[in-house]
């Protein structure tokens, strides 16, 4: 996809697409982990001990990770005066954090799917509600990158080319 010379609503939908994709995903093999664990069982419970050790620590991290992280890298962001350059940074801090979620929900849902227990599935699913909750809309880039006035205006005018 085309990065440069988006609108702000071009922009917005980028960035909601690529936020979506990775719920989906997550959902999607969470509904195939329940199914092969269904139809099979676990394939190895030997594992229960190191992943109720190994998961919790990760979600929490990559929930930790997911808040502390993108404020350091839109620190600078902030600082400039140039709107396209905040919004790449912050697509790219955005990318950033999704991936972060993403992998300890990945882990959860792998440990779910070789040991069979449910603690495991609901980590995942508390990693999806966390996703959930930092879907990107005009408002968040807004308040989380500082936008003076003018530079609100423009990113809310979803004709403006804003990258």
């Amino acid at each position: 996809m085309n990065t440069h010379g988006q609108t702000s609503k071009e922009y917005l939908n980028y960035l909601q697409l690529i936020h979506a994709a990775l719920i989906i995903g997550q959902l999607l093999f969470a509904g195939v982990a329940i199914f092969l664990i269904s139809q099979g069982g676990p394939l190895s419970e030997d594992l229960t001990d190191i992943f109720q050790l190994l998961a919790p620590i990760l979600v929490l991290g990559g929930i930790a990770g997911s808040i502390f992280l993108p404020k350091t890298l839109l620190a600078s962001a902030k600082e400039s005066s140039d709107l396209s350059g905040k919004l790449q940074t912050y697509r790219s801090t955005s990318i950033i954090k999704f991936a972060i979620l993403e992998a300890p929900s990945l882990v959860s849902l792998v440990a779910f799917l070789l040991t069979g227990n449910y603690f495991f599935l609901g980590l995942a699913a508390i990693i999806v509600a966390v996703f959930f909750m930092n879907r990107p809309t005009t408002s968040t880039i807004i308040y989380e990158l500082e936008l003076n006035q003018e530079e609100t205006r423009i990113i809310e005018d979803k004709a403006a080319v804003v990258t």
